[in-house]
């Protein structure tokens, strides 16, 4: 029973964290006198009726320590009126409904919070789908760009093959039409200072045979004309068909396609002397010896005049179709 009561003892004062000496209580309790006395102070002091609970030592506390205990204490209370029992029932009554209703808003707040807690969490699983789907479609986008980036260096090394395979033909063609050129300028040279000097001792052309030159040139610059268009649209022909093989338009605007114009435009203007010396070898040199052999050994001598004193120039190359 002693330790019991010197437990309890115990509790009481460390709950509400007043000082004593453990070992002098426990000497107290020892001897019957003094445990005795102590077991009766408790019960008379210690009680539930008179001793306050820790909350109640708590406002005491600080009451005190604000000084409102002795603002209280010199208060008359004498004229407070106490509560009676069915005052008291009434504030029971009125604490219960307030408790319930307590406990049915945070009831209330409880599944709020659940509500919150479950639409958190969904909103994390859509979010977190959101970046996998858009981790994926980048994934592929890369995939994607990288196969289209080898595809255009691939059919950008093609291209450059192909344009550099077409610049060496151009240069090979230019070289021997230059070279064809300069010989057939070089024989029209010699054929007419041989002109120039038989003009003088060529005899007169009557009024019938200058009306047949006429016509022959008129002939011949007509087949010039047209030699010399059918060449073109052979040119151009071929000109497209490389550009479509090689996947290239001719309105692209790069440097490859603009040389190979300019190229093409050198190539035109070398058409037309060509077309001449093919035209005249064909029918202007046949019908002088014609009008010579009808006029006599004085229009011999003009035949000799359009003969080219040397052999004659080499045919020019037939272009070859462009890979």
């Amino acid at each position: 029973m002693s330790d019991k009561s010197l437990e309890e003892l115990v509790k009481i004062l460390l709950d509400r964290d007043i000082p004593f000496d453990r070992d002098e209580l426990r000497s107290a309790f020892k001897a019957p006198e003094s445990r005795k006395a102590i077991q009766e102070w408790m019960q008379e002091y210690l009680t539930p009726e008179t001793l306050l609970t820790k909350e109640e030592a708590d406002l005491y506390a600080a009451l005190t320590k604000s000084g409102d205990v002795e603002r209280l204490s010199s208060q008359d209370l004498s004229g407070v009126q106490a509560l009676n029992e069915s005052e008291i029932e009434d504030a029971i009554e009125e604490l219960k409904r307030s408790t319930a209703a307590i406990e049915k808003q945070t009831e209330s707040i409880r599944l709020q919070q659940n509500a919150m807690r479950s639409l958190v969490k969904n909103e994390q699983r859509a979010r977190e789908a959101r970046a996998s789907s858009t981790a994926a479609q980048h994934r592929k986008w890369s995939e994607e760009s990288a196969q289209v980036s080898k595809a255009i260096e691939e059919l950008s090394q093609n291209l450059r093959y192909q344009i550099s395979d077409l610049e060496q033909h151009m240069k090979v063609s230019e070289t021997t039409a230059k070279q064809t050129v300069e010989t057939i300028l070089t024989a029209d040279d010699k054929l007419l200072a041989s002109l120039q000097k038989l003009a003088a001792d060529l005899d007169p052309i009557n009024t019938e045979d200058i009306e047949t030159m006429s016509r022959i040139k008129e002939l011949s610059a007509r087949l010039i004309k047209h030699t010399v268009e059918g060449i073109r649209t052979r040119l151009d022909r071929i000109y497209l068909e490389a550009l479509q093989s090689s996947n290239i338009t001719a309105d692209d605007n790069n440097q490859e396609n603009q040389d190979l114009q300019d190229e093409l435009e050198s190539l035109y203007s070398e058409i037309l002397p060509v077309a001449q010396m093919s035209a005249e070898q064909q029918f202007l040199q046949p019908a002088l010896r014609t009008m010579a052999a009808s006029s006599g050994k004085s229009q011999e001598r003009a035949v000799k005049a359009v003969e080219y004193p040397t052999k004659p120039a080499p045919p020019k190359p037939v272009p070859t179709t462009m890979p």
